[in-house]
């Protein structure tokens, strides 16, 4: 009797693990970036006067999506973006 091929089996699967924990990080970036931007975009997220000055990105202290922009007296104030 032979036996089944395991190193084959386990390539196949970890290959398949990385494949969708790859979509997933693509998909929370995905979202995020358009959750941000909506968020970002609202003239109720920043200040009065200030809204196009408006910037977003990623922030690792603390981790998450982040406003960030200049208030009228020259403050930088940010907004994280959670789930």
């Amino acid at each position: 009797m032979t036996k089944p091929p395991e190193r084959g089996r386990r390539v196949v699967v970890t290959t398949i693990a990385l494949l969708v924990l790859a979509a997933g990080v693509s998909l929370y970036f995905a979202v995020g970036s358009h959750r941000m931007d909506t968020a970002c975009s609202r003239d109720a997220t920043s200040p009065t006067g200030v809204a196009s000055s408006v910037s977003h990105g990623w922030s690792w202290v603390p981790p998450g999506f982040t406003c960030t922009w200049s208030t009228p007296d020259g403050d930088v104030e940010r907004t994280s973006l959670w789930w």
